[in-house]
């Protein structure tokens, strides 16, 4: 199975209420269920693809994709990299020098199951609780993983 699904699938569950609001607890049992039969080695990727595919996450799970660490959207660079150009009349505005890096924020999963992810945005938000496993602090996510 494809590993970027699985990194997809775990990274988008700490999101789903801001996603699809009413459905996120529906959305997440299912994303939980499916994780934890690819963690016994059956291949989901099919079934994931089809949950991570529906109306209101969709758009998200592309940008994620997109993005080579995938990270959640909120945590994108926002600028356009070294030679962009603004459009005409946006002032005397210029590239940095050199090529811009993103800064990667730290990412933590469940040390259980790591089922489930969540990028610190800034080192002042504390790190939560794993969803799934009620008083087991998330931990730095292994190197490899970021």
């Amino acid at each position: 199975m494809d590993q970027d699904i699985i990194d997809v699938a775990r990274t988008i569950r700490f999101y789903l209420p801001e996603l699809v609001s009413d459905k996120a607890d529906a959305y997440d049992n299912e994303i939980k269920d499916l994780l934890a039969r690819a963690h016994e080695g059956v291949d989901v990727g099919d079934e994931i693809m089809a949950v991570l595919t529906r109306s209101g996450v969709k758009e998200w799970v592309i940008r994620v994709f997109e993005d080579e660490y995938h990270r959640p959207p909120v945590l994108l660079p926002r600028d356009r990299g070294a030679g962009y150009q603004p459009p005409p009349g946006a002032g005397g505005y210029q590239s940095p020098p050199g090529k811009p890096t993103p800064v990667l924020s730290d990412k933590y999963e469940c040390p259980v199951d790591r089922n489930y992810v969540w990028y610190r945005p800034s080192v002042g938000f504390p790190v939560p609780d794993c969803k799934d496993h009620p008083g087991v602090r998330l931990v730095p996510a292994a190197s490899d993983a970021q």
